[in-house]
């Protein structure tokens, strides 16, 4: 799957189209393929619905609550910028923790 994804990135890059529209044409292109083998897993019976509805409601609280906090952040890039090198900054001396850990 991420070589289809890789795959198609190259190619709308390569047309020019701002990166707002690549990333839909992306999802648009992708969201048949991850459909159609979701209702292969259960047709088949390989989904534990209890869990599923879990992280969709979980997908869909994020997608709302993300919404909301880059809108809030719209207005302050710098302070979006800092709080984003926070996190990455935060996740590698964490990997970097477990790895010296583990």
């Amino acid at each position: 799957m991420e070589a289809i994804a890789v795959a198609m990135l190259r190619q709308t890059r390569n047309e020019g189209d701002p990166d707002v529209h690549i990333t839909w044409r992306l999802v648009a292109r992708l969201a048949p393929i991850g459909a159609a083998t979701s209702l292969n897993y259960a047709i088949s019976g390989l989904v534990d619905w209890p869990v599923a509805v879990l992280f969709i409601a979980g997908g869909v609280a994020g997608g709302i609550l993300g919404l909301r906090g880059a809108r809030a952040l719209a207005v302050r890039a710098v302070l979006a910028r800092r709080l984003f090198v926070g996190l990455i900054l935060a996740v590698a001396v964490y990997v970097g923790w477990r790895a010296g850990s583990g």
